[in-house]
């Protein structure tokens, strides 16, 4: 009943903590491509965590 959403919450923490694992330093240029495909990756992970179930 809940796999589906506590999976998509998890999928969206775990992209996150990769994305600040990665980027979180004073080097990071916040217009590169990579960061930006990242970040995008993190708002497309928590975007699916919070849609609600069809039933």
């Amino acid at each position: 009943m809940f796999g589906r959403t506590n999976s998509a919450k998890s999928e969206a923490r775990k992209a996150k903590r990769d994305h600040n694992a990665r980027f979180n330093n004073s080097a990071t240029d916040p217009n590169s491509s990579e960061y930006l495909t990242s970040h995008d990756q993190v708002v497309a992970a928590e975007k699916a965590a919070k849609k609600p179930r069809r039933s």
